[in-house]
């Protein structure tokens, strides 16, 4: 059987009713067998190796704010106030639109004043996802 939902042996089916029942502490709605069988895959059905990593898991993401960081994350106010540019609208076949005029820009000014990755939080956060480098070269004309 491969582990996957639909496609269980019955030894595999008992395992995932006891995993569901010692890990229902840390449990959301959004859990399905499909999220808990990634567990189990991914330790051979050992259920108390399973139930160590799920459980390393949600420590890491209380203790890293994942589940939160769309709502606490604050725009650093060099980028909010100086950063041109953004989302002007969507093209006829839906594609999203958004304008950077790097001529205006002081790279090198953003440079001294922040970080790469807090730049690169900052951008993805305003829905930037496609890349500062491909822009970084349009700009330049490479």
């Amino acid at each position: 059987m491969s582990g996957r939902v639909g496609d269980l042996s019955a030894l595999q089916a008992t395992t995932l009713q006891t995993f569901k029942d010692n890990v229902k502490d840390l449990l959301k709605p959004s859990h399905d067998d499909y999220y808990l069988l990634r567990w189990l895959r991914a330790r051979n059905f050992d259920l108390k190796k399973s139930e160590e990593m799920l459980r390393n898991h949600a420590s890491w993401r209380k203790k890293t704010g994942a589940d939160t960081i769309l709502e606490s994350f604050k725009i650093p106010e060099i980028i909010d106030k100086y950063l041109t540019g953004g989302h002007c609208g969507f093209d006829k076949e839906g594609n999203p639109i958004w304008i950077d005029p790097f001529g205006r820009i002081d790279i090198k000014g953003f440079g001294l004043h922040m970080t790469r990755l807090l730049f690169e939080m900052a951008v993805h956060q305003e829905g930037y996802d496609l890349g500062f480098g491909v822009y970084i070269s349009m700009a330049e004309g490479t």
